[in-house]
């Protein structure tokens, strides 16, 4: 019969069953568990049918008995009645219900047997079929994570290549020297020398990310700080990076790196119908890859193949 018993986990993690063998049906112990145990369920079923077959006709065999039994009770039974104790003590009627008695018992014992085995096997089958059932499942799985990890692989990979560096034109700056250069960059006239000036725009995302500079911080875990804006009033696309803070930073402290502003260049606003489409809505098409490698190319990217004006530069 088949017990439970841990044996190596073959490659995915999880124990297995071990099948010994039922009514002289053994696993190929040669073979590893997915292949031995896969032919171990199909010889079982062949003999479930087998034993199911052979159940069958022997259920008609009794039935024919019994019926044979009560006819021969019945005609002994006349016999003697009509002919006559002597007559009956020396025919072969009164021997039949004898006979037919111990073909019944034999037919009996012998469904009880069948009955017997057809569980044996049957319990034995359900077992192997849910085991191979969750093996293919658990296989399955193994497959699609690896399947999973291999693509995110690639895709870091690709990321790590991609270039999160100024192109041409574009002009790489401090805030406090972009907000110099014009007044309209500011979204209100205050300024705070410790977090730096409040640039105005309509912000596409702010997790954007420049590996080479965007390491997660003690009070930032998530990695990407570059901030996606559209200043209507000048039509400049630009990014700004925060700088983290130092895990020892005093917010009433002037100390801290001043924040980084990537100038990508001017995108004039299309029509849509009556009113004005902001280029921002472009990038909404590539916000959830905010959190990709050096997910910031992308933006320049778009600018470049998209955004840029084809007949004004800056």
């Amino acid at each position: 019969m088949s017990h439970l018993q841990a044996v190596p986990p073959n490659g995915l993690g999880e124990p297995r069953r071990a099948f010994t063998g039922v009514l002289g049906i053994v696993p190929d112990a040669d073979q590893p568990e997915h292949v031995a145990y896969v032919d171990y369920e199909r010889e079982l079923a062949k003999r479930l049918a087998e034993v199911e077959a052979i159940l069958h006709k022997t259920f008609e065999l009794h039935d024919r008995a019994r019926r044979r039994l009560g006819e021969a009770t019945a005609n002994a039974e006349q016999d003697l009645h009509e002919e006559g104790i002597v007559h009956w003590l020396f025919s072969g009627v009164r021997r039949e219900p004898a006979q037919m008695r111990q073909r019944v018992a034999f037919l009996e014992e012998e469904h009880q047997a069948l009955q017997r085995q057809h569980h044996i096997v049957h319990s034995e089958l359900a077992q192997v079929r849910q085991w191979v059932q969750e093996y293919l499942e658990v296989a399955q799985a193994e497959i699609d994570r690896r399947a999973a990890q291999a693509a995110a692989d690639l895709l870091e990979a690709e990321c790590a290549v991609r270039d999160a560096n100024p192109r041409p034109g574009m002009r790489m700056m401090t805030a406090a020297e972009f907000a110099a250069e014009d007044p309209r960059r500011l979204g209100s006239p205050t300024y705070d020398s410790a977090a730096g000036p409040n640039l105005a725009g309509a912000d596409c995302g702010f997790h954007w990310r420049r590996d080479c500079d965007d390491d997660p911080s003690p009070f930032n875990k998530r990695p990407g700080r570059w901030r996606i804006s559209w200043n209507p009033l000048t039509e400049e696309l630009y990014a700004c990076r925060r700088s983290p803070r130092p895990p020892d930073w005093d917010p009433a402290s002037t100390e801290r790196s001043p924040d980084q502003v990537l100038l990508i260049g001017r995108v004039h606003p299309e029509r849509g119908g009556y009113m004005p489409v902001l280029p921002v809505g472009r990038i909404d098409s590539i916000l959830h890859r905010q959190d990709e490698r050096n997910s910031l190319a992308l933006v320049l990217d778009l600018y470049e193949s998209e955004l840029r004006p084809r007949t004004h530069s800056i």
